[in-house]
């Protein structure tokens, strides 16, 4: 009797524990479904406030995983068409992959694999961008960005509007360039900065030059 009572106290010890992890667990899976799904709101409620402005991003399939401790959004053929422009422009990337930490949520760190195309709507691309590394981290909100930092490393620009690829940019270096809240930018310290638009000629898309700047040594 005396060894039976410490034996029963020691297993319902190991239960007790059992129970609370299997607690936690069901409680932190609840919480991160939960928090998936409003991040998935927010970036639907992003893409439609940016539709309405005559900018529609889509995916042609999109996954959600990182499960425990990240929320990853998987964006395959992704595509952005800015109808503002005249003609509308269309880019397009292979696969873009945008991760957040679960203690850093307003922090959401992007990596694009190429190529990424630029074309008029519905025409063949007129500039194609290649890339060793090209990653982008947002501070804030998809509505409401604090900072904005993006990193291109050794990129490869060809104009296709001859008819075949035409190498505008070559170069091992790398764009590092950041903006925050008072769109003053920290790539500053750059010695020259030149947008894409300007590389591929008058013809180019200016909405390159927004979005991808190269460092020239």
């Amino acid at each position: 009797m005396t060894t039976a009572y410490p034996a029963r106290r020691t297993a319902w010890r190991y239960i007790s524990l059992l129970v609370l992890v299997a607690a936690l667990f069901g409680g932190w899976s609840w919480f991160w479904v939960a928090a998936t799904d409003k991040a998935q709101a927010t970036v639907e409620g992003w893409r439609a406030r940016e539709a309405k402005a005559g900018r529609i991003y889509a995916c042609g399939s999109e996954s959600i995983g990182g499960y425990p401790f990240r929320f990853e959004m998987n964006c395959e053929s992704a595509s952005a068409l800015f109808q503002s422009n005249q003609p509308p422009v269309e880019i397009k990337a292979r696969n873009i992959l945008v991760a957040a930490q679960v203690y850093q949520p307003t922090l959401l760190l992007s990596e694009f694999h190429g190529p990424l195309t630029v074309a008029a709507l519905g025409q063949a691309p007129d500039l194609v961008v290649n890339w060793k590394l090209f990653q982008s981290s947002v501070r804030g909100t998809p509505a409401a960005p604090e900072r904005v930092s993006l990193v291109l490393d050794k990129p490869v620009v060809e104009s296709m509007t001859t008819g075949s690829a035409r190498t505008l940019l070559r170069t091992s270096s790398n764009c590092r360039s950041r903006r925050g809240k008072s769109g003053q930018s920290a790539a500053a310290a750059m010695r020259r900065k030149t947008p894409l638009a300007t590389l591929a000629g008058s013809n180019a898309p200016s909405v390159v030059s927004r979005i991808i700047c190269m460092t020239v040594e």
